[in-house]
């Protein structure tokens, strides 16, 4: 049907992942997600918190908002992130879309991940484009340490404004400690 990958876990049925995933040094090579008119587009869909760590990244993934490399919402329990490396190419039609994760009101902590593929947000219709980063789109509560984004990040809206774009996070909406990360 060329929409490629189904995430795991979906915000559309309200499934979520529950528990670790550990790549152990893998690659996941062409992940391939084509589904423009759909949220929370992702490796992880909808997670419920958990430990994900030791994978890199490559591909291109495309959805309406909620977009990211790794996991696209994280609505419950901590969420930790350690060794990623992601080349994605992201493209979200709203916002709400990060580098490695789109959204994730929870704790995060994220260390020793990088980012350098590329976003494109391109709101079309009467909504805003907001909450865009390189690492997160948007956050609760978060920690950053030893990360890096080296990406280009672009942002178009019709109707709407543009608003939180940030080179590692776009918007925070509680504690955001950062430390030698770029």
């Amino acid at each position: 049907d060329g929409k490629g990958f189904i995430p795991v876990g979906s915000l559309n049925d309200e499934t979520q992942f529950t528990g670790t995933f550990d790549g152990n040094g893998h690659t996941i090579s062409g992940l391939t997600i084509n589904r423009p008119d759909e949220s929370g587009m992702a490796l992880f869909g909808n997670v419920n918190g958990g430990t994900y760590r030791d994978v890199t990244i490559t591909g291109s993934i495309e959805g309406y908002q909620n977009v990211g490399s790794l996991i696209g919402y994280s609505g419950s329990g901590n969420l930790t992130i350690s060794d990623i490396t992601s080349s994605v190419s992201i493209r979200s039609h709203r916002g709400y879309t990060g580098g490695l994760v789109a959204e994730s009101p929870v704790p995060t902590t994220i260390t020793d991940s990088h980012y350098t593929g590329n976003i494109i947000v391109t709101d079309d219709d009467e909504n805003d484009a907001n909450n865009i980063g390189g690492l997160v789109g948007t956050a609760g509560e978060i920690d950053i340490s030893e990360s890096s984004v080296a990406s280009n990040i672009t942002v178009s809206s019709d109707a709407g404004g543009i608003y939180h774009v940030g080179g590692l996070v776009g918007y925070a909406n509680a504690t955001l400690t950062l430390a030698d990360s770029f």
